[in-house]
């Protein structure tokens, strides 16, 4: 089967989709040549050769869900008005 990504994917959603597993992830990285931490690009055609679970592939094709669980690249790291208050040591 072949599966082709969608925006904020990443290889576990895909192994879901396609398998019905997301322990199948690595190997389907494997096979198409991915890194499980790659960022996978919208569009991406995936091959996917292993069903672990008829039941959970069936669910997401009935439903036409796509789960798409990549995090969204933040564009700042911390508010200007933090502190380090959280260091104060504790009492006992």
């Amino acid at each position: 089967m072949i599966i082709k990504s969608i925006d904020r994917q990443n290889i576990f959603d895909i192994a879901l989709i396609g398998s019905g597993a997301a322990e199948n992830a690595f190997d389907i990285g494997y096979k198409n040549n991915m890194d499980i931490s790659d960022i996978i690009i919208d569009e991406t055609n995936i091959s996917v050769d292993v069903v672990t679970n008829k039941k959970v592939v069936a669910f997401f094709a009935a439903r036409s869900t796509k789960p798409a669980t990549s995090d969204i690249i933040p564009t700042t790291t911390f508010d200007p008005t933090f502190d380090e208050t959280f260091n104060a040591p504790l009492e006992l």
